[in-house]
């Protein structure tokens, strides 16, 4: 584990070997033929949404799944491994809905994304550690507003749902959930244990999109791309900056100034230094450091 203090301003280091760990789906022993929809990181456990079933596959027929399995006995599970990458245990979500997004509460307590065909709705649900549903939260104010501008049931609002829950993307922060949307320049919601939210107005650069949302410490770090940029165009670094952001309103705080070779994204930060990550042409990982 490199330790920034020990490393000189804008000094690149070459990484030939990390430490990894591999969190196997065939070691998930309760639960066959089971799909991923995402998985999330947290310091106590790296925890699966997935749809799987607990019955042993069979023979196909109607009613029943390619794998035997009738459609009915599907389910929505969180699968929970230790950070070493041991298989712990499953946890069912009593909700039929289409999961797709995942969090971890320091608590264990989970926060996820999903579309409740019934209601034809996208939901943001806060679950204890059991998997009970504590409560349903809002999204920020700018995107339920956009979405319901189309009516119930039709192409439209399918299309804005699948949009909106595309775009949805979670950074952890303290004891805290920060729920964010890419390409944009929305409110960021604050979650906090048991379900309390509160939500903060962004504050963008001009002529500039909000992209990634990474915390450091006490602080958040904005990652922003210029609109004028269009979609596979090659990396330009004037097209993209960083902010700290405050979190107690989301303004503005200082723009952090990258020297040396300019790093496509900042994995971390901690005591006023931000670590930043990039391939060299060797395609070794290169990590650099930034000041404010």
């Amino acid at each position: 584990m490199l330790d920034p203090a020990n490393l000189d301003k804008h000094d690149l280091v070459s990484v030939d070997q990390i430490q990894t760990h591999s969190y196997p789906i065939a070691g998930i022993s309760d639960l066959h033929d089971i799909s991923v929809y995402s998985f999330f990181p947290s310091d106590a456990m790296v925890a699966l949404l997935v749809r799987a079933t607990k019955e042993m596959p069979k023979d196909p027929g109607p009613g029943k799944s390619p794998a035997g399995v009738a459609w009915r006995d599907y389910h929505n599970y969180i699968a929970e491994f230790d950070r070493n990458g041991t298989y712990k245990k499953s946890v069912e979500l009593p909700m039929s809905y289409q999961v797709s997004q995942l969090a971890v509460f320091p608590t264990g307590d989970f926060l996820i994304t999903g579309f409740d065909t019934l209601n034809s709705a996208p939901r943001l649900l806060y679950l204890d550690s059991s998997g009970r549903v504590v409560r349903s939260l809002d999204f920020p104010a700018a995107r339920r507003t956009a979405d319901n501008s189309s009516s119930y049931g039709s192409v439209e609002e399918a299309r804005s749902t699948t949009a909106l829950l595309g775009s949805i993307a979670f950074t952890p922060y303290k004891a805290d959930i920060l729920v964010w949307t890419r390409d944009g320049s929305d409110p960021i919601l604050d979650v906090g244990p048991g379900g309390t939210s509160r939500e903060i107005p962004l504050e963008t650069p001009p002529g500039f999109v909000f992209v990634e949302m990474i915390s450091a410490g006490n602080r958040w770090v904005g990652h922003f791309r210029s609109r004028h940029v269009v979609q596979n165009s090659p990396f330009n670094p004037v097209d993209y900056s960083y902010y700290e952001l405050q979190p107690q309103d989301g303004s503005l705080a200082s723009k952090l100034l990258l020297g040396g070779a300019s790093p496509q994204t900042i994995a971390c930060g901690g005591d006023g230094t931000y670590i930043a990550y990039k391939r060299d042409n060797d395609n070794k990982l290169v990590l650099l450091t930034a000041d404010q």
